[in-house]
């Protein structure tokens, strides 16, 4: 047996070996390491393993400590933060222990497949954490990361049962999507197949819906609505009103003169897994414009979607308006740093006042809520956004699908 297995035993032995040596006197050794994990770090993208520090014979708390000393003296201001020196608040005993509840959360967010996934994911709230320099800040933000809510499936058919548990009328309805394919409606109308048979008739598209001869009740479905503004634009444009339209820059179709028809002359529902009040409002005024008869619906209602300020107010006031400055700072950065193109003229000042309107989420309320396929963007910001924070590369925690 030992033959056997000797040479799959010292390949594996070899292949974790050292694949370069740097040569220097003892007393400086230790600098020298720190040099070059910032060296290839920066100029080869490539991140040490842990393992590294034990390879090269450093003692971790040496080390650790010398990468303090270097930190007061700004030798990291332009590094990426996960090589520079872990924050205090970070080697606490409580960490661990909050860290693995965080992983539980965010392994039932699905996100998107890009060339940088992979990772053990509390790994990945760890490296999100280390993002902040002050310790009270660090604090905070663990204290949001136990408190984000994530809706999925079960949430998306449990609003559906129970509004037409609520509505019987409703039973048998055709169940649509609100917007297009890239939009989550089309997710939620796949979930609503759960219950297909028993509490509705089919699940299609708005043009399937209504090639019925006869009108019969149509449920659109989506995930999240917030202040109502695309539910507003998808329904302004299906109609063909320009002037209800909101500028949000989105294609839409205009629906056929066939459907215009079903959805004035059927009964209508719009169901939420979860709204804002304003959401819910934006969405019957629109629907009484165009002389749709509709009732709007949504599970979870907005006081029991979790907020920043909210979660925060227990703590000290003086450090939670600190933390939320830094996190106007990041998400006014990530922000800006979405622009592909130039503002044209005049546009600097539009774009400055809805940057801060959006710093901390769209409509600016720090919002902690995601579903199990995408964050919405009123959601805090610098969880889900990408871009450079002071020269570096922010790494979001939760990655956020882009729709064009």
């Amino acid at each position: 047996e030992y033959t056997v297995n000797r040479t799959a035993w010292a390949d594996g032995y070899l292949s974790d070996q050292p694949k370069g040596y740097f040569l220097c006197p003892k007393e400086i050794a230790d600098v020298v390491f720190l040099a070059i994990e910032k060296l290839v770090r920066i100029k080869y993208s490539v991140r040490l393993p842990s393992t590294a520090l034990e390879v090269s014979k450093r003692d971790n708390s040496r080390v650790h400590e010398l990468k303090k000393k270097l930190g007061v003296l700004r030798y990291y201001r332009n590094a990426p933060f996960d090589i520079r020196p872990v924050p205090e608040r970070l080697s606490m005993a409580d960490v661990p222990g909050k860290l693995n509840e965080i992983e539980l959360l965010l392994a039932t967010y699905q996100a998107p497949v890009t060339s940088n996934s992979g990772g053990a994911r509390a790994d990945k709230a760890l490296a999100w954490l280390r993002q902040f320099d002050d310790d009270g800040h660090i604090d905070c933000a663990l204290h949001l990361l136990g408190k984000i809510r994530v809706i999925g499936r079960a949430e998306a058919v449990e609003a559906l049962r129970t509004f037409i548990q609520q509505n019987p009328e409703f039973k048998g309805a055709s169940v649509v999507p609100l917007g297009g394919l890239k939009d989550s409606g089309a997710v939620q109308t796949y979930y609503a197949g759960d219950l297909l048979k028993e509490y509705v008739e089919k699940c299609c598209t708005l043009n399937e819906a209504a090639e019925s001869t006869t009108y019969h009740p149509i449920i659109f479905v989506d995930d999240f609505v917030g202040s109502g503004g695309q539910a507003e634009d998808i329904l302004a444009a299906g109609f063909g009103d320009i002037d209800l339209r909101k500028p949000l820059g989105e294609e839409r179709s205009i629906f056929n003169v066939q459907v215009q028809e079903h959805l004035k002359n059927s009964p209508i529902a719009f169901v939420f897994t979860a709204a804002w009040d304003d959401g819910v409002q934006a969405v019957q005024n629109i629907c009484k414009k165009l002389q749709i008869n509709a009732r709007v619906f949504r599970f979870i209602k907005e006081v029991d979607i979790p907020f920043a300020h909210g979660i925060l107010k227990d703590m000290d006031s003086h450090l939670v308006d600190s933390f939320l400055i830094r996190c106007g700072e990041i998400g006014s950065a990530l922000l800006d740093s979405a622009i592909t193109t130039e503002p044209s003229t005049g546009a600097d000042e539009i774009w400055e006042q809805k940057r801060n309107e959006r710093k901390l989420g769209y409509g600016n309320r720090g919002m902690l809520l995601a579903t199990t396929l995408n964050v919405p963007t009123q959601t805090l910001t610098l969880i889900w956004g990408e871009g450079l924070v002071d020269g570096v590369p922010w790494e979001p925690l939760l990655r956020r699908r882009k729709k064009k």
